[in-house]
Formats: C-alpha cells, structure tokens, sequence
C-alpha cells in the first residue's frame, strides 16, 4: 500500500445553516473534528456556520490545523463573531466558485446531509477523482438520496462496517473513484476510519493507473 508523504487534508461538507441540524448532530460533528485533529489531518471547510462551524470547533478543541475557504472577498459578521474560522481563504468566487477550489484542495471528502449544495461538492470530488465518502441518513429531511442515484452499486464491509459504493454515470469509470456510502449513526471516530481505509485504496488504485 503506497503511504502518502503529508498530512491527510479532509474536506467537510454540509449544511451551513445550524437552524437545519439537532443538537446532537452537531455534537457528532464537532467530535469527528476532533477525530480529524487527533489522527493528525487537515480539516478543510467552506466557512460558515452550521455544520461547517462545529466541525471546525471540534477540530480547534483538539489544536487541529483548519482551513477556512471562503466564498466571499472578506469575512460575515457571523463568521467574525463565531471565531472558529482557522487559517481563512477568501476567494472572492461566491458559493460556486468556491466548491472546485475547496474540493481540488482536499485529498477526501464526507458528507454529512445537506442538500444540492452538498451534492455538487460530492460531484465535484468524483469528477475531479477524489474519494468521497457520504453518511446517509445524517438529516433525513435534505440528505441527498444518494443511494437512488449511483450505478453498479457494491455492498462491502471496511473496518468492520457495511459499505455502499457506485459511480455516478457509467462512463470513464476507470479515471474515477466510486463515491461510497456509510449509515449514521455510525460513530465519529469510526467514520474517519473509513474514511481513511478508502483514501488508501483509492490512493493504491492511482498509483496503478499511473
């Protein structure tokens, strides 16, 4: 298995908004940041608040190195106010322009509900052959319906868990990674787990198709 030279980058994708998500589903997201700073990686967010913003707080809690790219040229007062932002990217490229800067930064993705926002950075990591890897059932009133979308679905077990995976479309599959799917709720700390089990076998996988 070929070892990566640096530090796991790991984007995080999800709502922004905290009125869409529980109490304790933020709690389970602010201890996977903790899991992101405790096995050493690099939490990469869209700024922002909601999910974002407690993934962030767990990930800092731990002394975690965070980084904050921003869709707009300077920073919200909420974002001000929240200080929880790490080391901040202000791009200027709004909501959309932000995502393939975000998701070319990223080594893996997870998704945690959200809605098309979240979905188009799903996409974004599969077109730019990036593992992603979804928790389904997060917040079932917006998680995109993922499992009804992918193709040549596999069902296997990593790290002791029952795992989804299928490709978008079914074209280029050899240039690509399957996005993979887990159900909450799994724990945090075993989330990253598999998480990083994937991004070693997709990483063996590039080193083969190279």
């Amino acid at each position: 298995m070929k070892k990566s030279n640096h530090n796991l980058r790991v984007g995080v994708f999800g709502h922004g908004k905290s009125t869409h998500l529980t109490e304790n589903m933020l709690g389970w997201v602010r201890d996977f940041g903790e899991s992101i700073a405790l096995n050493k990686a690099i939490l990469y967010t869209g700024g922002g608040g909601g999910l974002m913003l407690a993934a962030r707080q767990g990930c800092l809690k731990e002394g975690g190195s965070v980084v904050s790219v921003n869709p707009e040229m300077g920073l919200s007062q909420e974002e001000v106010d929240a200080n929880f932002l790490g080391h901040v990217l202000t791009t200027g490229q709004g909501k959309l322009g932000r995502v393939h800067l975000l998701t070319q930064s990223i080594d893996i993705g997870f998704a945690f509900g959200g809605g098309a926002g979240t979905l188009l950075e799903i996409i974004a990591c599969y077109l730019l052959a990036k593992p992603v890897l979804v928790v389904d059932g997060f917040q079932k009133k917006s998680d995109p319906q993922l499992l009804n979308l992918l193709n040549g679905i596999e069902e296997k077990i990593i790290e002791g868990h029952k795992i989804w995976s299928g490709t978008i479309d079914g074209k280029d599959t050899a240039q690509v990674f399957p996005v993979h799917v887990c159900q909450y709720p799994t724990k945090p700390a075993d989330v990253f787990s598999i998480g990083k089990s994937i991004h070693n076998l997709c990483e063996d996988k590039r080193h083969d198709m190279q």
